[in-house]
């Protein structure tokens, strides 16, 4: 394909956040909620406060379907829902577009689309991975005109953003949780593990809790998203030595509510004992990283054990890296070294990763020009990429 004179676009659409930016960033340039809404009264918002998509090749024409701020400052308006579920399964293709042609927007790129390659993050054991690719590629080829485009498997970008090619990735995102064995710069696919433990779980315990400790009935979408705030917070992981008091929260109405110390860290356990808060038999967090890693050859192991990166939102809860660690320390033969990194820009990590290896001159031969796909379909989306 001809050089490429614009920075690509780096693109990573979570079930809970989506964040955009251009390759050699640092960080994402916008991170926006992954939830799309239909509007259910209009007239109960005020006029010109909805965020207007901007116009341009590939729009998705709904004039009731919003995303970004106008979504976030209105909950109530809308009838939510979220694109990407679980194990990146996609719910409605077309709602995933409008998320992707929203974070093209942002940039202000739509009007040069022609001139920006996109690399977007994925993960790699998805139900339906190849119709996924096919569908983007159709929107960003088709509608958005890009030049090129390239799915980046989330787990191995993550290790690439802290300068590693060998490790084990904990990626805990909103919707579950995934573990990737890389060996040499390659996901090692055959030990991938994930589950459906992951943030969404967390959130629900404690709106349980709720109701059961106040009497208040938190149902609605907009009433969900503010006890996803409260746990964000709030809640911690509890590990020894650590004990925190009660903590206060005011809802919208100014009702004050009260989050009694026990409470604050039962949210965080089902990530670790799935079965004793969900009554689900998946396994938990430090569980499923040390099966993958044992899955592995045996003579990789012990260099995986030495590289744990932990990644995600839904790692971000104070205690959470040091809970791991010992538990995985628990499971593990007396001598083994276990080594494991949180940096605090892992909620990031995807992005990250992406914007650096879209920013390699090496990478260039590795997009999917848009003239290859018109040649070869489908066939051009059933390989591994990284």
């Amino acid at each position: 394909m001809t050089d490429l004179h614009l920075q690509p676009v780096v693109m990573d659409v979570g079930s809970l956040t989506t964040k955009v930016g251009f390759a050699g960033g640092t960080a994402p340039k916008y991170t926006y909620d992954s939830i799309l809404g239909r509007i259910k009264h209009r007239r109960v918002i005020p006029g010109g406060a909805l965020e207007k998509e901007a116009s341009g090749k590939g729009r998705v024409e709904d004039k009731d379907v919003y995303c970004g701020q106008s979504v976030s400052n209105h909950p109530g308006a809308f009838t939510l829902s979220q694109p990407v579920s679980y194990n990146g399964a996609v719910e409605s293709h077309s709602d995933l577009h409008t998320l992707v042609n929203h974070g093209m927007a942002k940039l202000n790129v739509l009007s040069a689309s022609t001139e920006h390659p996109v690399l977007l993050t994925e993960n790699p054991t998805a139900v339906n991975l190849v119709t996924n690719r096919c569908s983007l590629a159709e929107f960003m080829f088709e509608y958005l005109n890009s030049p090129a485009i390239f799915f980046g498997p989330a787990g191995v970008l993550s290790l690439y953003s802290t300068g590693k090619t060998t490790g084990v990735v904990l990626d805990i995102g909103d919707s579950g949780c995934q573990v990737t064995p890389i060996y040499e710069g390659l996901g090692l696919h055959h030990s991938i593990l994930g589950s459906s433990i992951g943030g969404r779980r967390t959130t629900d315990v404690l709106q349980k809790l709720l109701t059961r400790s106040t009497g208040l009935s938190l149902t609605t979408s907009a009433e969900y998203q503010m006890v996803r705030r409260m746990k964000e917070e709030c809640c911690y992981v509890q590990v020894e030595g650590a004990e925190g008091g009660d903590a206060a929260w005011l809802l919208p109405d100014g009702t004050p509510v009260t989050l009694p110390a026990r409470l604050r860290t039962q949210p965080s356990e089902v990530l670790f004992s799935p079965s004793d808060h969900t009554g689900s038999e998946e396994l938990g967090v430090h569980r499923l990283l040390h099966r993958s890693v044992m899955s592995c050859d045996i003579d990789v192991r012990s260099r995986l054990f030495e590289s744990i990166e932990l990644v995600g939102g839904g790692t971000m809860m104070t205690g959470l890296p040091e809970r791991v660690l010992k538990e995985v320390r628990s499971l593990s033969p007396p001598h083994t070294t276990l080594r494991l990194s949180a940096t605090p820009e892992r909620k990031n990590a995807a992005w990250v990763g992406g914007s650096i290896l879209a920013s390699l001159s090496t990478f260039k031969g590795m997009w999917i020009s848009k003239e290859r796909w018109r040649e070869e379909g489908e066939n051009c989306m059933r390989d591994a990429m990284l």
